[in-house]
């Protein structure tokens, strides 16, 4: 069907300015007519105080040709609130999908408050979905060395298994980084909890 080719997710967070931003880019490789169902897309947010930014998305033929996603496949629109809490979400399927094709997108979500919370659904990074991940990275950049952080990281005998998870050199602020490789799609279960509690 389709793989996650490359999914790369860097969190910088700047705790006296109150500020964050995440930028994530995704390859999407096409492998036959079915993995055209890949071609819609849906980014989750935390919609308080949050703006999606650089949004740019495009699929590459195998024989170089460009095609964007125009304005007229993409759609921004709330997604749910409860209370004080609301999440907006941003819906695109990409043009011209065929076995080959590689399905490129990247955006930022740049956060004004809040910044200790992951800005996406859930407050997680969900590394395990519909597709196989061939290689993933998730980098988190705190840029004060006045604070002292304790990383804490998934201890389960899958998340070992597929991924690499420890502390970069970054010019002497607080940097860690999680790469993960050959993650399988997830398959739910009979009699199983929940998907959302499983990935």
């Amino acid at each position: 069907k389709a793989l996650v080719k490359q999914w790369d997710v860097e969190w910088t967070v700047e705790p006296y300015a109150q500020r964050s931003v995440v930028k994530v880019s995704q390859d999407i490789l096409v492998r036959d007519p079915l993995g055209t169902e890949a071609s819609n897309q849906l980014i989750v947010y935390y919609a308080t105080k949050t703006e999606l930014a650089k949004f740019d998305a495009k699929t590459i033929h195998a024989d170089g040709q460009v095609v964007a996603v125009p304005s007229s496949l993409r759609l921004d629109r709330p997604y749910y609130k409860a209370g004080s809490t609301e999440y907006r979400a941003t819906q695109f399927t990409f043009p011209d999908v065929q076995p080959g094709s590689v399905l490129h997108y990247e955006y930022e979500l740049r956060v004004a408050e809040g910044v200790f919370r992951m800005p996406v659904e859930g407050g997680w990074w969900e590394l395990q979905g519909d597709l196989p991940v061939l290689s993933a990275k998730l980098t988190v950049r705190v840029k004060d060395d006045r604070w002292e952080w304790q990383p804490h990281t998934a201890t389960i005998v899958p998340f070992d298994s597929w991924c690499n998870a420890g502390d970069i050199k970054d010019s002497g602020h607080f940097s860690y980084q999680i790469s993960c490789r050959d993650v399988p799609a997830f398959e739910s279960e009979p009699m199983a909890p929940p998907d959302n509690d499983l990935r």
